[in-house]
């Protein structure tokens, strides 16, 4: 019998080693014979993961993105919730719309989302309704508003969202058109896009995994099995509680890499304690 680092649940040992946890998500790549692998992670915990935190990770977060850039693709196509993709302003042409695009894994690249942004320029606000969401968008603040509305996307779902949205009550005071863009983009093959992504509570659990796994696979089970662990091991599993995770931007590494071995594709993973200033890195 072996105890799960996570659920602390005692299973037999065929349990933990059919598959075994990667220490970094799977969907960041493989690294051949090195690629690190826990075998303390239970069949359920491991489920659990991968259905939540590692699909959550590799394909909805900026580090997802940095994936594409690698040759890495992804098996599906899905809306992304915490990354949004706009046109920056200095690539806008006057009378072209806040473009916004989406990810596509299977191809790696990127293709131009259906949206309408409403646009009450009045109490300066303004929401985006993705094609998806047309249905379903709580609409009702927005009637009787003088909004301006700009429509993005294919031809034929700006029509459907066009119509949707005067079924659903919004009014427009002129009839449906549509502009081809790339004329006014004057051909472009290449543009600037402006990136921004959503550090919530699933992202930093993510990661925290990913803290987590190392530790236990390059000091030892024993070390995150002690119930000072308790804390991060029920915020990562459970979602329960919080620890203190900073995300910020800048420089990465500081003294540290002497001893690190990096690699451009790589990823990097740094443990700092705050209290004795002791750094672990590994990438």
């Amino acid at each position: 019998m072996r105890k799960c680092i996570y659920c602390l649940k005692a299973e037999p040992e065929v349990t933990f080693t059919r598959k075994g946890e990667h220490v970094v998500p799977q969907g960041f790549g493989l690294f051949g014979g090195s690629t690190p692998i826990l075998k303390s992670v239970c069949a359920s915990c491991n489920q659990f993961f991968g259905d939540t935190l590692d699909l959550a990770l590799t394909r909805d977060s900026l580090e997802a993105m940095q994936r594409y850039r690698h040759g890495i693709r992804s098996s599906e196509r899905r809306p992304h919730k915490r990354v949004t993709m706009e046109l920056a302003d200095d690539e806008r042409p006057k009378g072209v719309p806040k473009l916004r695009f989406q990810m596509d894994g299977t191809r790696g690249k990127v293709n131009m989302q259906t949206i309408v942004r409403l646009i009450d320029r009045d109490k300066k606000e303004e929401t985006v309704i993705r094609y998806d969401q047309i249905d379903t968008f709580d609409i009702a603040p927005w009637l009787k508003r003088k909004l301006d509305v700009e429509m993005s996307g294919t031809k034929s779902k700006m029509l459907k969202m066009h119509n949707r949205l005067v079924a659903r009550g919004l009014k427009f005071t002129a009839p449906f058109t549509y502009t081809e863009l790339a004329p006014l983009m004057n051909d472009r093959k290449e543009v600037l896009l402006e990136t921004v992504g959503i550090v919530d509570a699933t992202t930093k659990r993510g990661v925290a995994k990913i803290l987590f796994n190392f530790v236990a696979h390059y000091m030892g089970d024993d070390i995150v099995l002690n119930p000072k662990w308790d804390a991060a091991r029920s915020f990562i599993r459970y979602g329960t509680g919080e620890i203190p995770i900073k995300m910020k931007t800048g420089t990465f590494w500081d003294m540290e890499t002497e001893h690190v071995k990096l690699k451009p594709s790589g990823t990097n993973i740094k443990i700092e304690n705050t209290v004795d200033g002791t750094v672990v890195g590994f990438a």
